[in-house]
């Protein structure tokens, strides 16, 4: 009987630079394995966010070869899944949360992941336990649920505040937490797409609620009042010179700042700002073994 080819997982846009997904494919091409690709929205290799949780149960792991993410989802939600995560241990912060079931490796050498995916192949039912409990335990919405609630009654100084989720792109993690934050976390939340909806309609949203969680990538020209606006930032790219100016402006219209990364907090601090650590929980009703 034949043995099956290893299958190592990848999530991302592959025409993105900063995925390197060459990488990918080089390990995969090296150690002879089937390299199975969730691509972006607009690719034949699509993967719907509701059908993920059936694409990492069936890999042997999951390689993440970013060379920047915040905080990664496709790593989360693997690790409940029981799928075991290899990640460059400066990507993200799993490795400064100590979360289980990854391996961190150390430099984005093709020779060098290979053997970290044999170790992890090795390993996997031990990793896969340590993982799933690890994301049950620490990374579900329950436990994430009072930093939201701290961050939405400190800025609005009400108890039960309305908050609004302006999401700009619907396919993306923005998107997906925006609606897992209302079933798991503040049910007086609406969500708003600004891109679809009148603009009267969106002016008339944003003056009835207490607190606008605005994203970084939303930045536009409709009207937050800058008292209750929260701006989310979950990448560093702000900080690239092309995107300054614009990043400075928005971070004078607003009253706090916000992201679901702890190394992303420390290059906020120095912005004059209140900023809140108030990370990603895992929806364990979608994503589980």
């Amino acid at each position: 009987m034949t043995k099956s080819k290893v299958k190592i997982g990848w999530v991302g846009d592959f025409k993105r630079n900063g995925k390197q997904f060459d990488l990918a494919y080089l390990v995969a091409k090296q150690l002879n394995a089937e390299l199975v690709v969730a691509g972006p929205v607009d690719s034949v290799i699509y993967v719907d966010h509701g059908e993920m949780p059936g694409f990492y149960r069936e890999l042997d792991c999951l390689l993440v070869t970013s060379a920047f993410e915040a905080h990664p989802l496709c790593v989360y939600e693997a690790l409940a899944c029981g799928c075991p995560v290899l990640l460059e241990m400066g990507v993200g912060d799993c490795y400064v949360n100590n979360v289980r079931g990854v391996f961190y490796y150390k430099g984005f050498d093709v020779d060098n992941i290979c053997k970290a995916v044999k170790s992890v192949l090795k390993h996997r039912e031990q990793m896969s336990g340590d993982g799933v409990k690890c994301i049950q335990t620490e990374w579900n919405w329950g436990v994430v649920k009072p930093s939201y609630e701290t961050l939405f009654r400190d800025v609005s100084g009400v108890d039960y505040p309305q908050v609004l989720w302006l999401i700009d792109v619907e396919d993306w993690s923005w998107a997906f937490m925006g609606k897992e934050m209302k079933q798991y976390v503040w049910r007086h939340l609406k969500d708003v797409y600004v891109s679809t909806v009148r603009r009267d309609y969106l002016d008339k949203v944003i003056k009835e609620c207490d607190v606008v969680m605005n994203h970084v990538w939303n930045l536009g020209d409709f009207n937050v009042p800058p008292e209750k606006n929260v701006l989310c930032v979950n990448n560093p790219s702000f900080i690239h010179p092309s995107n300054a100016e614009l990043f400075y402006k928005a971070v004078d219209g607003c009253v706090a700042l916000t992201t679901v990364s702890l190394p992303v907090v420390d290059m906020l601090r120095f912005m004059g700002k209140p900023v809140y650590y108030a990370s990603r929980g895992v929806d364990l009703e979608k994503f589980h073994p």
